[in-house]
């Protein structure tokens, strides 16, 4: 069974190139299932999925703490998932009418006014 885990980082700095490299280094990783830059007291997050805890301490002596920038990290690990979804979100209300329109074969009038602009 995999254990999954999230990883908050904070780097040395906040460069284009900083984070560009931190943004490559992570990718190599197998086990990094997403990574986010995020805002707020870190500035990644990193979701991680290892088979127990050994695997996630040679996860990070092997090739995590390895990435030159990282300043501090903090985990947090997943207990029990009480809901997993990727449907994305609903369309705003507009868009819902728009994208209902276009399904029913009812275009939309795109004629110009002779209105004046001030």
């Amino acid at each position: 069974m995999r254990s999954k885990n999230a990883k908050q980082l904070t780097l040395d700095s906040h460069t284009d190139s900083m984070i560009e490299d931190f943004g490559r280094a992570i990718a190599e990783i197998p086990e990094v299932l997403e990574a986010f830059l995020v805002s707020g007291d870190y500035d990644d997050i990193v979701r991680i999925a290892v088979r127990d805890t050994r695997d996630y301490e040679r996860l990070l002596r092997e090739r995590l703490y390895k990435i030159s920038g990282i300043r501090h990290s903090k985990s947090s690990f997943v207990l029990r998932t009480l809901k997993s979804s990727d449907t994305p979100l609903q369309p705003p209300e507009g868009g819902q009418r728009t994208a209902k329109r276009r399904r029913q074969g009812v275009a939309r009038s795109s004629s110009t006014s002779n209105r004046r602009v001030p």
